[in-house]
């Protein structure tokens, strides 16, 4: 067994013969003792509160510390979710394929979460700079994604095989006027209609709007030849009502077209604008 606690008097560590010892000789034992134990107490509170403090800033550090971690994890599922949504941006204008738009929205969907949640951790704890870049990355997916929407549109428009949409209407345009030439023997007429196909292939091909002003005069010298013709009125009013539909098709399939290749260059670059920032998120998150 330990030996009883021994506490001093508190008049034991005065001088005899003091005026504090003579004051402390009137104070009872009871009340010295009372004293010693309440300055024991206030030792052991400080130091409590010492150790909570400490215990305060360490949390403090660990959930700083989590917070980085966290924030370079979902850094590298955004940059890995952008380098997927262009590989579907790709497919879907190489296969002209729906799928590929569905998962491109899906990727752009999932990134745009990870950004949000990005957004409220460097919001929180990693400082303004940061946070005015994953924001402006944000504004950037959003411009990209909606360029990519509006090039869908326009594939749709244009028709995603030869059967449908305007690359339909000018497929049978370009038959049904081929089919009345066949019943007659014109040749001006045939070469002026193969020379517009010509113009027709080398616009799809090279996409120069020239091709569609060569088109124009074609179809001028054609309307000037089916005059002359030896066709009667009835048959070159049939002709000249289907050359127009041809004409009227391969003009909006024209506009279209050009208008898709715009947009997908408009794609690119709204990628390309945000890149750069995205590159030093990454970098930053890394020291964080």
């Amino acid at each position: 067994m330990h030996p009883p606690l021994h506490i001093p008097a508190v008049n034991s560590l005065i001088p005899r013969g003091s005026a504090v010892a003579a004051m402390l000789s009137r104070i009872s034992l009871r009340f010295q003792i009372l004293t010693t134990c309440l300055v024991g107490v206030v030792g052991i509170l400080a130091l409590a509160l010492v150790y909570v403090i400490g215990s305060g800033t360490a949390e403090q550090q660990r959930r700083a510390a989590a917070a980085a971690t966290k924030l370079e994890l979902l850094v590298v599922e955004i940059d890995a979710d952008l380098l997927n949504a262009r590989r579907a941006e790709k497919d879907f204008f190489l296969r002209a394929d729906e799928k590929y738009a569905a998962r491109h929205a899906e990727i752009v969907e999932e990134a745009q979460g990870d950004l949000k949640e990005a957004h409220e951790l460097t919001g929180s704890s990693a400082g303004g700079d940061l946070l005015a870049k994953v924001t402006q990355i944000e504004k950037g997916i959003g411009a990209y994604a909606e360029r990519f929407r509006n090039s869908v549109a326009l594939r749709q428009k244009l028709g995603l095989n030869e059967e449908s949409g305007l690359q339909g209407s000018l497929r049978g345009s370009v038959r049904a006027v081929e089919k009345k030439l066949a019943e007659f023997d014109e040749p001006r007429l045939m070469i002026l209609m193969l020379m517009m196909r010509r113009h027709e292939k080398d616009f799809m091909l090279r996409l120069d709007a020239k091709y569609g002003e060569e088109m124009k005069k074609r179809a001028d010298e054609f309307a000037k030849a089916l005059s002359t013709s030896t066709l009667a009125p009835a048959t070159r009013s049939d002709v000249a009502a289907a050359m127009a539909a041809y004409q009227r098709d391969f003009a909006a399939y024209m506009e279209t077209q050009l208008k898709l290749a715009e947009e997908m260059k408009s794609v690119s670059s709204a990628y390309a604008e945000f890149e750069p920032t995205m590159d030093e998120v990454k970098k930053a998150a890394e020291e964080v």
